[in-house]
């Protein structure tokens, strides 16, 4: 009798084990990353030139909605960019101010892949049709530095290291490379006063049910959202991973992620994000859709030689979407110019990589006869 009871507590305890390794293979399976594995395949496009638009596409945008419509006409050696309003942020960006930021951001990421491919590449702005005019020419040999560069650029949400400075120097030397840009170092008071209006500004938003919802919207809560939709924000793009990862997925759905117990949790990300950053960029330019395009352009680049040197990245512009903090927050700066984007910058242990959360370049690239527009000088 004893005998069969010590048997019986032995299967016991083998069943549960086998049930916990299983539970921890399918917890890891599950928290892996997610591989969208974006086609590069569009008709009339020759292997290189899907490589450059699929660099093109690595570019940052709003909650990644990825908000383009791209014609090529590679005979001319000609492109149009034009928003596509049906990705539109109605809510947070009314006047589509963010939408040709990211026009912009998409623009100088083509010009940089064109340029790492071995091509001369220079753009417009079209006010008359509202897109971006790039022309393009093969004029050298593909530079492998530059194509990494522009694939290590992402956005990094994790918490910086705390107490980690940006050297002055650092700052300099970027800022002769950016036009319209500037630095609001940890311990000055800009900074401080950045740092006070994007958590009051973020709070603002997390609670306002109609931002929730287009959040909602955008956000992709399962492995099979991700890979069906190619944009957006799955967890990773919040830097929610492994275990963590598992359980947003499994107590996190859309219409939870517009309630207070999300935007709370938000918030308090967000305060733990602000904490230990080393300083803010921000880039300037006026109200207009062509200096919204260039403060676009302005922000990879600023963005691409922060890279360079290992300074990590997370567009933080909450408070430029606010009608009633963003005056505060530029009377507080006395800035003279009008802040476009803000950049919240620091150190992290490891550098990461971007995600390559990317649509299919079929979905908005096509190939056609396309009018020149402008002169490569």
């Amino acid at each position: 009798m004893i005998r069969n009871y010590f048997k019986r507590r032995e299967v016991k305890i083998l069943i549960i084990i086998t049930i916990l390794i299983i539970l921890r293979a399918v917890f890891l399976i599950a928290g892996r990353r997610v591989d969208v594995n974006t086609d590069k395949e569009v008709d009339g496009l020759d292997q290189e030139m899907q490589e450059v638009f699929y660099l093109a596409s690595l570019s940052p945008s709003s909650h990644n909605i990825q908000g383009w419509i791209t014609k090529v006409d590679p005979a001319k050696g000609l492109v149009t960019i034009e928003a596509d309003k049906t990705r539109s942020l109605d809510v947070v960006d009314p006047e589509n101010r963010e939408m040709y930021v990211s026009l912009g951001c998409y623009t100088e990421t083509m010009l940089c892949a064109f340029k790492a491919y071995g091509y001369y590449a220079v753009s417009t702005y079209d006010d008359e049709h509202h897109r971006c005019v790039v022309n393009f020419s093969k004029a050298g040999k593909k530079d492998d530095k530059a194509v990494e560069l522009i694939m290590r650029r992402h956005t990094d949400k994790n918490p910086f290291i705390s107490g980690k400075k940006i050297e002055e120097a650092v700052v300099g030397e970027i800022l002769k490379q950016v036009p319209d840009a500037g630095f609001y170092l940890s311990g000055s008071s800009g900074f401080d006063t950045i740092k006070t209006t994007s958590i009051k500004a973020y709070k603002k938003q997390a609670y306002n049910k109609a931002a929730a919802g287009e959040l909602s919207k955008w956000l992709r809560l399962s492995d099979r959202e991700a890979k069906g939709n190619k944009d957006g924000l799955p967890a990773e793009q919040l830097n929610i991973r492994g275990i963590k990862k598992v359980l947003y997925y499994l107590f996190t759905d859309h219409e939870s992620a517009k309630g207070d117990r999300f935007a709370k949790q938000g918030v308090d990300t967000c305060s733990k994000q602000l904490e230990g950053s080393a300083g803010f960029a921000v880039v300037y330019g006026n109200n207009n859709e062509a200096a919204f395009v260039e403060c676009g352009r302005n922000t990879v680049k600023l963005w691409l030689a922060l890279t360079e040197q290992g300074i990590s990245v997370h567009p933080m512009s909450y408070a430029l979407e606010d009608q009633e903090i963003e005056p505060e927050l530029k009377t507080s700066l006395e800035m003279d110019k009008e802040p476009q984007m803000i950049l919240r910058i620091g150190y992290v242990k490891d550098y990461g990589e971007n995600l390559k959360i990317r649509r299919d370049l079929a979905d908005y690239v096509s190939v056609g006869h396309l009018i020149r527009e402008a002169r490569i000088e």
